[in-house]
C-alpha cells in the first residue's frame, strides 16, 4: 500500500544496529548526557595575542629573503604576450586553419 505525503511518521521503538561493527566487535557508545572535555580556554581563546602567535607560526622566515619571498619577480616585471606572439605567420588562403591531410594531399 502506498502512503501518502501527509501521513505521519510511524512511531514505536526504533532497532538501529548501525553502530554495530560488522564483525560484531564492541563499538564503544557514549551517551549525549556524558561530559566532553571544552578545547575553549576562555584565558587564551578569541585574543589578538593568539592571531599574532598563529601568524608567527603560519610564516616562513626561511621562505623570505630581503623583504620578498624567494624566486619571486619584482612586481611589474610580469607581461602578457599579444594576441599574436608566438603563432606563426601563415598564408592567408582566406581558410581559418589547414589540416595535415591537406597538406599531404596538396604535395
Amino acid at each position: 500500500m502506498a502512503r501518502g505525503k501527509n501521513e505521519e511518521a510511524p512511531t514505536g521503538e526504533l532497532h538501529d544496529s548501525s553502530y554495530v561493527s560488522k564483525d560484531q566487535k564492541v563499538a564503544p557508545v557514549v551517551s549525549d548526557d556524558a561530559p566532553v572535555e571544552d578545547a575553549y580556554d576562555d584565558k587564551t581563546a578569541d585574543t589578538d595575542a593568539q592571531l599574532e602567535r598563529d601568524e608567527k607560526d603560519a610564516i616562513d622566515k626561511d621562505n623570505i629573503i630581503k623583504d620578498r619571498t624567494r624566486h619571486a619577480k619584482p612586481v611589474d616585471t610580469y607581461r602578457e604576450p599579444g594576441d599574436t606572439e608566438g603563432l606563426e605567420q601563415a598564408e592567408d588562403t582566406g581558410r581559418s586553419a589547414t589540416s595535415t591531410t591537406d597538406q599531404v594531399l596538396r604535395s
